[in-house]
């Protein structure tokens, strides 16, 4: 079927669409009356809801707390008894507990403190209280490394106060190699899915996240490489270690014959160009095959 013909035969549903999609950004419930019930504890009006949660709950504010414990950067909206207004789980008093993978805090810090977080669906602010409790070593874990272990990277190792996450790195990554995206066009576009109208001031995290990207490239080339598993550590590379091979390059024993060198003059032939053009080497060796670099 060609597009044409599927946007014929979508065509006639194009008012049904266009309702649920209101339906969608609005609110199926009466919730202008002021007399909807929490959907959880059915206990509590409701005011708040999640838009990132599937089927968008209308909840009260401690309920919508308790659910999103772990998952302090989804994007919630609160009505104001007129319409919903963007706000976040900051807004509502949510505070993320650091340094622990299970079970409770012993020796939290006294004050939350808070953190600027980049995600892909938004920059906002979350409030973390840090651990305090020490090590086998009687140690402090420091707080870039609580932070980092919640897969938020730091800026900054002394007293961080802005972070990404690892999945919105990744996300650039891969969009610089497909789409040859910019980091500054990529920061922007952030910008605009936190705010697209202008009228709220979201935080400009650009040059952090320069900062974080150089150093996550190099992370991520070191783990590929298999360095962390290294007993010498990063530290004992040599230089050249870390570059890729390019396969269409002559390696002798494996795309060329070892011998190579010793190959007849009348089926060995290299020709240059002008160095201000590409290099091209057109070697006849391996079944005297032409192989253009």
């Amino acid at each position: 079927m060609s597009t044409q013909s599927k946007l014929l035969e979508w065509l006639p549903f194009r008012a049904d669409f266009l309702d649920e999609l209101l339906r969608f950004e609005g609110c199926e419930e009466y919730i202008e009356d002021g007399n909807v019930l929490c959907s959880i504890c059915t206990e509590n009006f409701t005011t708040v809801r999640c838009r990132d949660c599937a089927r968008r709950p209308l909840c009260c504010e401690s309920c919508l707390r308790t659910r999103h414990a772990d998952m302090p950067l989804h994007r919630i909206e609160k009505w104001d008894g007129a319409k919903f207004l963007q706000c976040s789980l900051r807004d509502i008093g949510l505070i993320v507990q650091l340094g622990h993978d299970r079970g409770t805090c012993a020796h939290p810090a006294e004050q939350p403190r808070r953190i600027i977080v980049g995600h892909t669906s938004g920059v906002q602010a979350v409030s973390v209280r840090f651990c305090e409790c020490l090590d086998d070593n009687c140690h402090f874990m420091p707080e870039w490394c609580q932070l980092f272990r919640f897969g938020w990277f730091p800026a900054s190792t002394h007293s961080p106060a802005t972070t990404f996450t690892f999945d919105l790195l990744n996300t650039f990554q891969e969009l610089s190699f497909q789409g040859k995206t910019n980091l500054f066009d990529f920061w922007r576009t952030i910008e605009h899915i936190t705010d697209n109208s202008g009228g709220h001031d979201v935080f400009d995290c650009y040059k952090q996240l320069s900062h974080t990207m150089r150093i996550w490239h190099h992370l991520v080339m070191l783990k590929r490489f298999g360095r962390a598993h290294d007993p010498a550590g990063p530290d004992a590379m040599k230089p050249g270690e870390l570059v890729v091979e390019c396969p269409a390059c002559p390696h002798p024993g494996r795309n060329i014959l070892p011998d190579w060198e010793a190959a007849p003059p009348d089926v060995k032939s290299v020709s240059y160009f002008k160095p201000s053009t590409n290099i091209t080497n057109d070697v006849l060796l391996d079944g005297y095959t032409p192989c253009s670099l």
